[in-house]
């Protein structure tokens, strides 16, 4: 029989794996933003670089792009979510990591 201390350490890796995936997917999303680049062309060139060293497989690494991609195509749904929030904060003087990281929250709430 396990305990609840073996089945939260059996649960770990893929939780920490999802972790890498949405931090891979911030990092997409800060390349898309910042770049003024396609989210096509972020997809194709990111898992190339120093990216492509860390230890994230087929699924999470489709689970990233997917994360970010979905996000980049509702930022027209989701910044007037977060600029009815946000009181005296125009979304674009936000931090950019802050702004996608509201945005990336939110659209995995939706």
């Amino acid at each position: 029989m396990n305990t609840s201390a073996e089945r939260r350490s059996a649960d770990r890796p893929e939780k920490e794996s999802r972790h890498r995936a949405r931090e891979a997917a911030v990092q997409m999303l800060y390349q898309w933003e910042v770049g003024k680049v396609s989210m096509s062309e972020v997809g194709q060139t990111f898992w190339i670089g120093p990216a492509a060293t860390e230890p994230v497989g087929d699924e999470l690494r489709e689970f990233a792009t997917r994360l970010a991609t979905g996000v980049a195509g509702t930022v027209a749904d989701i910044d007037p979510m977060i600029a009815e929030a946000a009181q005296n904060w125009r979304i674009e003087r936000m931090n950019v990591l802050d702004r996608l990281i509201l945005r990336m929250a939110i659209y995995e709430f939706l």
